[in-house]
């Protein structure tokens, strides 16, 4: 078998010809990254939720939301929380840091993660607010608090 060696011309068709086909690749991919995206989450608007929450028929066993007791609280950030404190003001918080509404179905279903690194006041005094404003407004979460 001979074996043909390349001349210059050929050799830069060759190379101008595999070019064309990394580039037209490459718009491939993102042509088909652009326009078959399904997002894998579900999303819910706040505005979907309030109007499902009003709605007479939507209360199969849903929470409905009282927007009197939503609000702001007060926020003490001087105080000193410890974890024995944020556990008794929060007996139905199961181990690992799942809640959810007794009397109800919640809306939604919400993993909240936290970022640690050596700041265990801050960790405490936001979990003293975290907790009480997720049952107010009768979410089903779990709090991931992930050491970095």
């Amino acid at each position: 078998m001979r074996w043909r060696i390349l001349s210059k011309s050929n050799f830069a068709k060759l190379r101008r010809y595999a070019k064309q086909a990394f580039i037209l690749l490459y718009l491939g991919l993102v042509g088909f990254a652009l326009f078959n995206y399904r997002s894998h989450c579900v999303e819910t608007m706040p505005n979907t939720l309030i109007e499902m929450s009003k709605l007479d028929h939507s209360d199969e066993g849903r929470c409905k939301l009282n927007f009197d007791t939503l609000g702001d609280g007060d926020v003490d950030i001087f105080g000193e929380p410890t974890e024995e404190s944020i556990v008794a003001e929060n007996p139905h918080v199961k181990k690992g840091g799942t809640w959810m509404p007794s009397d109800c179905r919640s809306w939604q279903r919400v993993a909240v993660i936290i970022p640690y690194r050596d700041r265990l006041h801050h960790l405490h005094i936001l979990l003293r607010r975290l907790h009480p404003m997720l049952q107010t407004q009768k979410i089903a979460y779990k709090i991931f608090v992930i050491e970095q």
